[in-house]
């Protein structure tokens, strides 16, 4: 998935979905180990993890707009 427009080096995002299910979906950039998490309350979730590793933490706010989430999560 190209994700243009959202932000400099997020042109290798991966988007993993199970099962065709939107509320199961991820929105990863492993190289910056930044991930969006779509929720069941319809908002995404930053999370991140240090680069190259398996393991995720939340951090930041939920919000209703992927790229509102992803712009706090690089302001950080």
């Amino acid at each position: 998935l190209r994700s243009e427009g959202v932000g400099d080096g997020f042109d290798d995002t991966q988007f993993h979905h199970r099962g065709g299910d939107v509320r199961t979906a991820h929105l990863t950039d492993p190289a910056r180990g930044i991930q969006l998490r779509f929720g069941h309350d319809n908002r995404w979730y930053p999370y991140e993890s240090d680069p190259g590793a398996e393991d995720w933490w939340p951090t930041g706010r939920a919000d209703p707009d992927p790229v509102g989430a992803l712009t706090a999560l690089l302001g950080q």
